[in-house]
């Protein structure tokens, strides 16, 4: 790749990694593909394991979404995973060539890096999650958003992606969220009865209101509120 993060073409450089997440106790690990190109995740893989079916899943998904002839560079970093036989082989059987970073060299992947820092910042920073499956389902949405919606001035201004959503949704996101003050008990037992509900994404929110938000139709079970 030696940081040549532009692409002329649709599936001619991805780049991919794994980043992990801790919910209390357990973790969650996501492992993206995006295209350079469209600057968009074209497909996703989340587990509790940083293991070689999580990044191969991922591959997997992406290798299907070309069409014949497209054998694209595909880089990422030493970990074990790109290492192992089973992910060479996946792209030998494709045509893609792999492309590894350098040793202790993040720069090398600056892109995805990027993408990391953006979704922690908009998202996992700012919201508390009771388990896992709230954060995989808040995962799953962000991605639908940054690919649809969110600004990016490296894209080229024709940057529909023409495939298939990775994140399945196919659907506008929504959350659901309060503007009382209270703790959250009192904001589910007031905001809830009077109905005071309005449309919001947490990556999308203005800091400081001191909303509390929960995913719609997981009102007792998904976000416990803003950090």
């Amino acid at each position: 790749m030696k940081r040549q993060f532009e692409a002329d073409a649709p599936n001619q450089k991805w780049v991919t990694d794994v980043t992990e997440f801790s919910v209390g106790d357990r973790k969650l690990y996501l492992s993206p593909v995006m295209d350079l190109f469209y600057r968009q995740i074209i497909s996703s893989a989340i587990g509790t394991s940083p293991n070689l079916e999580l990044t191969n899943s991922s591959l997997r998904g992406a290798l299907a979404t070309l069409e014949d002839g497209q054998k694209p560079l595909v880089h990422s970093d030493q970990g074990f995973q790109y290492q192992h036989t089973s992910w060479r082989v996946l792209l030998q059987n494709a045509g893609a060539v792999q492309s590894m970073s350098r040793k202790a060299n993040c720069y090398d992947n600056a892109v995805m890096e990027n993408f990391f820092w953006h979704l922690k910042e908009e998202l996992f920073n700012r919201v508390r999650f009771l388990n896992t499956e709230a954060l995989t389902a808040a995962l799953h949405e962000y991605i639908h958003w940054y690919n649809t919606e969110r600004v990016s001035t490296k894209r080229p201004k024709s940057s529909a992606l023409p495939r298939a959503d990775p994140s399945g949704l196919g659907r506008e996101p929504s959350y659901t969220a309060c503007n009382c003050l209270g703790v959250w008990s009192h904001c589910r037992t007031v905001c809830i009865r009077a109905a005071q509900w309005v449309t919001v994404r947490p990556w999308q929110r203005n800091a400081g209101d001191g909303s509390i938000a929960i995913r719609l139709g997981h009102r007792l079970s998904g976000f416990t509120g803003y950090r």
